[in-house]
């Protein structure tokens, strides 16, 4: 998986346009920097950067790479100000575990902000799908919940402070890396239809899950619901053996293994 230091360097190459450039304002070795773009091209599956007259230029694939990487390092830091902000007076925070997406790496600056103020951290095993009710029924004190953010916002209630890390439309399909659909640039949703749909439990994310539901079917999906599962790494490994794939934000794109990919999911010239 794509780790801070990835997305430090490549955001950093592709708004200087130079490895040499990006080095210095990292305040890292050119030779290491170069590495650590290579090994995320490599974690990634694609080519994000390729050399220009005067320098490194962006490739079409990784437009959105980048795009992921920016989103993720806001989230890192949206993360940091809330821990610094709510949580320095406590002597011990209990923070629940995350398992996919851009809340692993919140999850992670999480850990980081509050071990930086001196405060001690409890991971807690919860799995994410139910953060917010550990958050809620105080066996978290800090969680993360994936949603749209007016549903987030409506299950959290006023006894629950909810900060947005990543705002982006869910518009992907998570497919394994090996699937014919993932070589083509975008998908059509009714091209899925053969293919299980991987989701959370509904009884925990009803207006989400109806929501997705509504827009694929629009989009000309006709597919059938795989078993519900509320751990986002089984999700991620179901689908990399081919049980299925799962309807996700496109801040997932270059976040993930090389067993899957995140592919913008299309009808027609449109999205659904």
């Amino acid at each position: 998986m794509l780790e801070r230091r990835h997305l430090d360097a490549i955001v950093a190459v592709a708004e200087t346009g130079s490895v040499t450039a990006a080095s210095r304002r990292l305040h890292v070795v050119q030779q290491a920097l170069s590495r650590t773009v290579a090994d995320a091209e490599r974690l990634a599956g694609l080519r994000i950067f390729e050399r220009a007259p005067r320098g490194m230029r962006v490739t079409g694939a990784g437009r959105r790479v980048v795009a992921s990487a920016r989103a993720a390092l806001g989230a890192i830091e949206q993360v940091r100000a809330a821990a610094r902000a709510v949580l320095v007076d406590a002597d011990t925070v209990r923070v629940g575990l995350a398992d996919c997406g851009v809340a692993a790496l919140g999850q992670r600056s999480a850990f980081l902000a509050l071990r930086d103020r001196g405060v001690a951290t409890v991971p807690v095993p919860v799995p994410i799908v139910r953060h917010l009710e550990g958050v809620r029924d105080g066996r978290l004190d800090v969680g993360f919940a994936l949603g749209f953010t007016d549903a987030v916002r409506a299950r959290a209630g006023d006894d629950v402070a909810v900060h947005v890390l990543a705002d982006a439309p869910a518009v992907g399909a998570m497919l394994p890396a090996w699937h014919p659909l993932a070589a083509q640039p975008s998908v059509d949703p009714a091209a899925l239809s053969d293919l299980p749909l991987l989701e959370w439990p509904r009884a925990l994310v009803p207006d989400e899950v109806d929501h997705i539901l509504a827009r694929l079917g629009e989009a000309g999906w006709r597919g059938s619901l795989g078993p519900a599962i509320e751990d986002g790494m089984v999700i991620g490994q179901m689908i990399a053996a081919g049980a299925g794939w799962a309807y996700v934000s496109d801040t997932y794109d270059g976040l993930l293994p090389p067993s899957l990919v995140v592919r913008p999911l299309t009808r027609g010239a449109g999205a659904p």
